[in-house]
């Protein structure tokens, strides 16, 4: 799983304008369906979806992606006050940070 690692670090670095970016994001979705496709290597069960840059796809959105849209931030508020963590699109947040 190096080249991976290696892919997600590279594109964790990168602005969002950067000129590299959607190629290195399809690059580590075509090492992820390699992996689903030969029989689950490496634990990846599904791709990676990426931000658009206005609505937020990652599902730990807004916790711990460093970008909380306006919109969001009374619903952040509100749900950290009762313990509940939900994403914009009201699924349950699911992370492994919390």
């Amino acid at each position: 799983m190096g080249k991976l690692s290696e892919l997600r670090d590279l594109r964790d670095q990168m602005l969002w304008d950067h000129p590299d970016r959607i190629i290195t994001e399809e690059e580590i979705n075509r090492i992820e369906q390699w992996c689903i496709d030969n029989g689950n290597k490496g634990g990846i069960v599904k791709l990676t979806i990426w931000a658009n840059g206005f609505t937020n796809a990652n599902p730990q959105y807004p916790y711990h992606t460093g970008y909380v849209n306006i919109k969001d931030i009374g619903m952040v508020a509100m749900l950290n006050n009762k313990g509940i963590n939900y994403n914009i699109d009201n699924s349950i947040h699911n992370c492994e940070n919390c």
